[in-house]
């Protein structure tokens, strides 16, 4: 497959890939065979980070003149369709809609539901492709799809593998993926599922830029892209160490082009692909560069990919095997609800955004943990324990290039606690009375005054922290009537729990 990997003509591009991919599809009637050039479909990002700035200019506009002047220009005949997300509702997934069916003479109504769009949600940029594939029936006839996205997946799927099932499933489907002021590193996130289905990745950059490329693409309009002459492939050598622990970091020789966007990677030896690597340092960082293992053990190539003017090339590869590490994680083999666990930890890796955490026992994600320390900020560390008694795990974390997993996990048993508190049972309006209590006394542990019925472990009328010592004073509302004092303890993760609840009259 063709592919630029950075091309850099910003959303002009997007321009040329409608006209190439429009210019002559026709709307077709039930029972009518399909247009040889088949439906396009627009996916708009309209997330909350489109209010974003590009020389001064808010993505969403330079989106939204970016399509208004090419559908201005496009073929009467062209069969368009838009597909916009997180336009509607804030942190919602399943904020996908289908603002316009792929059929001719769309623009006028394309470019106005544009102009209406009000970002502001996530990023569920793969069901956005996916619904836009399913719309254009790309497993029945030729289909396009042109992404617009000023960010990464934010809805836990991975555009990698999409790129592939769409290009198994699909007749002849294709992906443009337009990025809206992407870093490299993050361009090269989302370029697969360009590359997975034979499709571009064209990086927007500054205002200047669109402006140029959509002015010489107009003129362009109806043209085919040029085809770029061959190059013919240089010349590279790479070395490195036959054998490394995962999360390692090592040092990597190497001689080659050089050029801006080739790059040493890590690759799993059974593929020959160059997208999803295991782990990738830029070449233009120089010889020799550093580059750390990926996580998992197993065999690997380390590679030198060169980027041609239209595909990527691995021009030098030798064998790399990456073993497991040594991870050990020391603490008590019980403590009690919302205390402060003590914990002591050693690692042959141990990558700055590695940690230890506390979980449920039996929990296998690698987020939502109940307490965590960065193994950032040293060995002796400490964990909170959850506020409920049970069986739970402490975990060495490790994050390396191609993600986290669980490298160490020891059980660790968090039985119950008790606490009492003890104050004048009538109190008058306004006035001031003690507290003496007993309990875990948790770092974040207070005594607090309610309205009686009162659940919540927020709103409350009067509270005083543990720490501050074994009597406690507090006041008295106003309005006389029915109260209730009470010890509430706070454990990992900011979770809260009533241990005692005492009534309270207000005369």
């Amino acid at each position: 497959m063709t592919f630029s990997y950075f091309q850099t003509v910003s959303c002009a591009a997007l321009t040329f890939a409608l006209f190439a991919a429009g210019t002559s599809a026709v709307a077709q009637d039930a029972g009518e065979t399909p247009s040889e050039s088949g439906a396009v479909m627009v996916v708009m990002d309209a997330s909350g980070s489109m209010w974003g700035q590009i020389d001064g200019k808010t993505k969403i506009e330079i989106a939204r003149d970016t399509l208004r002047t090419s559908l201005g220009v496009l073929a009467p005949d062209s069969e368009i369709g838009l597909i916009a997300y997180g336009h509607r509702r804030k942190g919602d997934c399943g904020d996908i809609e289908v603002l316009a069916k792929p059929a001719t003479g769309n623009a006028s109504r394309i470019t106005k539901a544009v102009d209406a769009l009000n970002p502001k949600g996530k990023t569920p940029l793969s069901a956005a492709v996916r619904m836009a594939a399913e719309e254009l029936h790309s497993t029945e006839q030729k289909a396009t799809v042109i992404l617009l996205t000023d960010g990464l997946e934010t809805c836990s799927a991975d555009p990698c593998a999409l790129g592939r099932e769409l290009e198994a499933s699909g007749v002849d489907f294709t992906t443009h993926v337009i990025g809206f002021g992407l870093s490299r590193d993050e361009g090269r996130k989302i370029a697969c599922l360009a590359d997975e289905t034979g499709g571009r990745y064209i990086s927007a950059e500054n205002a200047e830029e669109l402006g140029t490329a959509i002015d010489e693409t107009i003129v362009r309009t109806g043209e085919e892209e040029p085809a770029t002459p061959p190059q013919a492939i240089p010349a590279a050598t790479i070395s490195g160490p036959p054998q490394v622990a995962i999360g390692e970091t090592f040092t990597v020789t190497w001689e080659g082009p050089g050029d801006e966007y080739d790059y040493i990677d890590i690759m799993d030896a059974s593929t020959d692909r160059t997208s999803q690597e295991a782990a990738y340092s830029w070449a233009r960082e120089g010889s020799p560069l550093s580059i750390t293992a990926p996580g998992t053990p197993g065999a690997y190539n380390l590679r030198y990919v060169w980027q041609s003017l239209n595909d990527r090339h691995v021009i030098a590869q030798i064998p790399l095997t990456i073993v497991k590490g040594d991870f050990a994680v020391t603490a008590p083999d019980q403590s009690s609800v919302g205390a402060t666990i003590p914990v002591e930890w050693e690692a042959s890796a141990a990558l700055p955004r590695s940690y230890i955490d506390l979980v449920p026992a039996g929990y296998s994600e690698t987020s939502g943990e109940i307490s965590y320390s960065y193994v950032e900020d040293g060995s002796p560390t400490s964990m909170l324990a959850p506020v409920d008694p049970g069986e739970y795990e402490i975990r060495f974390i490790l994050e390396a290039p191609d993600g986290r997993s669980v490298k160490f996990s020891r059980p660790i048993l968090i039985t119950d606690a008790e606490a009492a508190i003890d104050f004048p049972a009538r109190v008058k309006a306004g006035e001031s009375f003690t507290i003496t209590w007993s309990g875990p006394a948790a770092r974040s542990d207070y005594v607090d005054l309610v309205p009686a019925g009162f659940a919540e472990t927020s709103g409350e009328l009067d509270y005083a922290y543990v720490a501050d010592g074994d009597v406690l004073e507090m006041t008295a509302p106003d309005v006389r009537g029915s109260y209730q004092v009470r010890y509430i303890l706070e454990g990992g993760k900011g979770l809260r729990r009533v241990m005692v609840i005492a009534p309270l009259t207000v005369e």
